[in-house]
């Protein structure tokens, strides 16, 4: 399990939210995503945040404000595991394929348990 940012997660009612430590990297080669059935992307795990499961991730812009970062929950419950797609600010499209990500950094918040 990777180390929380510090003082993270906090208890908000009966589930915990928690932020990514120092932010997340992108993937060294990226795989764009498709869909019917789900695939590709950049997965993110719960046990990243100390959370057992996810309910809510936001996503944003990278901190070098050239990638937005969506989140791709699954179709019902709580998740061990979710699918970010990287988006191309300027553009709005997909991020290419084998492109490497890894030094662009988003902020993540997750809500879950």
């Amino acid at each position: 399990m990777a180390a929380n940012f510090p003082g993270y997660p906090i208890a908000v009612g009966a589930k915990k939210m928690a932020v990514h430590p120092n932010g997340h990297a992108g993937p060294a080669s990226y795989t764009q995503v498709t869909t019917g059935p789900l695939a590709g992307g950049d997965t993110v795990y719960a046990s990243d945040f100390g959370l057992k499961y996810i309910e809510s991730l936001d996503g944003g812009i990278t901190a070098d404000g050239l990638y937005r970062v969506e989140v791709i929950m699954p179709v019902s419950g709580p998740a061990t595991s979710v699918t970010l797609r990287w988006t191309v600010v300027a553009t709005g499209a997909q991020v290419a394929g084998a492109v490497n990500l890894s030094a662009s950094i988003v902020n993540l918040i997750a809500v879950g348990l």
